[in-house]
């Protein structure tokens, strides 16, 4: 289905080392061994500026073999004889905006250790800049930035047209999306959309939409929003969701209290329906029919109650509400 929502169109559709479940990149941060010493920190220059361009990216920190002997490597972290091994990897955008990955929630494997950004650096934003603080931490041979994403849910599909006709997982709401010159609704602008359309209930509002919005702590996870309830749930990616795209993807959705003076008179505001329900859309909104989800309703309550768009302080509003 696809629908304009306030001037733009609204299209609706329903790392380990090893390759596993996806494919990654690895690059080469650092342009030679580097020592830290405890509890300084150091500037470190990078090899080349790191950017993420894909969904998942965290650090592949590999250790000197000659310190294989001096200390132990286990699933649970490194430890030294001077006791455990702390360290703490910042980078830094143009803008000084500083995204950190600590060891502590890494991922451990003999001689080194994957660490995750405790927040995902954006998309796009060169890195250019690296900061080292710990304890007791053995020589550094390299420090990878490792990036990719899950593949497709089929392999096979590469239409994506079940986005448009259901729900898909959150690679393949991204790939639709991007298809159509738009993008995935962040969790933000599906909240603000929630309010517009659902708070107060109705049978339109009951399936859950993929945000683009990725969930920081565990990249193989993201936001969708529940329409029901207006909840945000960090969900795995393989998980299936509706999807909301906003084209063009240079647009934003804008919340109703947001919105002045939408209309002067009654005559600008018009109705539009879904199977069960409508809402009052300034005239000049150029959708046709309001995204109901898959509700299927025996009749429209707007039909049954004579529902008319009206104007009230600048807003187009149902005169029933």
């Amino acid at each position: 289905m696809r629908t304009i929502c306030c001037g733009f169109l609204l299209l609706l559709g329903g790392l380990g080392r090893g390759a596993g479940a996806a494919e990654y990149s690895r690059q080469a941060m650092l342009s030679g061994p580097v020592t830290v010493k405890d509890n300084a920190a150091a500037e470190v220059p990078l090899a080349a500026p790191v950017s993420r361009r894909q969904e998942m990216a965290q650090l592949d920190i590999v250790f000197s073999t000659d310190a294989a002997g001096k200390y132990s490597f286990s699933r649970g972290g490194i430890s030294s004889p001077r006791g455990a091994v702390n360290l703490v990897v910042t980078l830094v955008a143009d803008d000084g905006a500083k995204y950190v990955a600590d060891i502590v929630t890494g991922d451990f494997y003999a001689n080194g250790v994957l660490a995750r950004f405790a927040v995902l650096p954006p998309r796009r934003v060169a890195l250019r800049k690296m900061l080292l603080r710990g304890l007791n931490v053995p020589p550094i041979r390299q420090i990878y930035w490792v990036e990719g994403r899950e593949r497709r849910s089929t392999g096979v599909d590469e239409t994506l047209t079940h986005c448009e006709e259901g729900k898909c997982r959150w690679n393949e709401a991204m790939d639709y999306c991007r298809s159509r010159g738009g993008r995935l609704l962040s969790l933000a602008e599906l909240k603000a959309m929630f309010a517009d359309q659902c708070a107060a209930g109705g049978e339109d509002c009951r399936e859950g939409f993929w945000s683009s919005t990725e969930y920081a702590p565990f990249p193989r996870k993201a936001w969708y929003l529940d329409f029901s309830d207006g909840k945000g749930v960090a969900a795995e990616k393989i998980y299936n969701a509706h999807v909301r795209c906003m084209v063009p993807a240079s647009a934003a959705y804008t919340a109703r209290d947001e919105r002045k003076g939408e209309c002067a008179a009654d005559k600008d505001c018009r109705l539009i329906y879904s199977n069960c329900g409508c809402a009052a859309v300034p005239a000049g909104d150029p959708r046709t029919v309001l995204d109901g989800g898959a509700a299927v309703c025996k009749w429209n309550i707007c039909h049954g109650q004579n529902t008319a768009a009206v104007c009230r302080r600048g807003r187009c509003v149902k005169d029933k509400e």
